[in-house]
């Protein structure tokens, strides 16, 4: 039986943490309330509250201008794309050693992929696995890096050591599928060491639709983008849109004859290359 000290002990400890944390939101109600989880942001994100979570990020960083949740988060909630690189840099440096210092280096990675400067992301996926080796986004990040450099094409022997072990180190997963076919694909007589992306309708019928990939505010970006399928033998175009005094530069790809062509090499592109396409009908 315990001793009654011992419970009058415990019953006292218990009662004074209750006081204080209560006096702590009695008397410093925004040192509680502006306290932020990353449950409490997917919630809201699940329920589509955008603006909601901005403005509780907002109020979280003001509060507690050292939190990595709140850092991270409102890097992920930027919709500006050059903003947002921002943000994940500054979330890299100031939070290293953190799960969200990882995270922003793979976001880094991934948006410089899609923007088609494959060498920089290589850059940030390489930078993750040497400072985060036993990272759970380890596995991702060592393919897209040996993509990347797969696309940039300056190094086949090395693109094939790193893609047969993506392929080795990760069996059954979809990063271990992809980086077989990719080396399938690269000791092939046929693919003359170059990417190669789902076949698209014949290139010389020009057809009623095409895959639309994301719009580039630079005409670089664009034309690097470009160059990824150009070289693979596929017909592409760059379009010219304005937007409010703006310039944006749209890249396509392929030429079809149908809508279900297009869809299915629209899916196939964002399966692999992690790249934002739509259909499009052409005008």
């Amino acid at each position: 039986m315990m001793l009654w000290w011992m419970e009058m002990q415990q019953i006292f400890v218990s009662r004074t943490r209750r006081f204080i944390l209560s006096s702590l939101g009695f008397l410093f109600p925004a040192l509680v309330f502006s306290q932020i989880s990353e449950e409490e942001i997917l919630t809201l994100l699940e329920r589509q509250e955008l603006a909601t979570a901005r403005a509780r990020i907002n109020e979280a960083q003001r509060q507690h201008p050292n939190s990595a949740v709140a850092a991270y988060f409102r890097a992920m909630l930027e919709e500006n794309g050059e903003n947002a690189q921002k943000y994940f840099q500054e979330v890299t440096t100031r939070f290293r050693g953190t799960v969200y210092a990882e995270r922003a280096l793979f976001r880094l990675g991934q948006y410089h992929f899609a923007e088609g400067t494959y060498g920089r992301a290589r850059q940030y996926f390489m930078n993750l696995l040497e400072q985060y080796p036993h990272s759970q986004l380890a596995p991702q990040a060592r393919y897209y890096a040996a993509k990347a450099l797969m696309i940039i094409g300056n190094a086949p022997p090395q693109t094939r050591e790193e893609l047969a072990r993506c392929a080795e180190k990760y069996p059954g997963t979809w990063m271990a599928t992809f980086a077989a076919e990719d080396l399938a694909r690269l000791e092939s007589p046929a693919a003359g060491g170059k990417t190669k992306v789902p076949e698209p309708a014949p290139k010389k019928t020009i057809g009623a639709y095409t895959v639309e990939l994301s719009a580039f505010d630079k005409r670089e970006k664009a034309v690097s983008q470009q160059a990824v399928f150009s070289k693979a033998g596929y017909p592409t175009q760059i379009k010219e849109e304005r937007r409010a005094r703006k310039v944006f530069y749209k890249v396509w790809v392929g030429d079809f004859a149908d809508r279900n062509q297009a869809q299915k090499f629209s899916e196939e592109i964002q399966r692999k290359f992690k790249v934002k396409c739509h259909v499009l009908k052409r005008g």
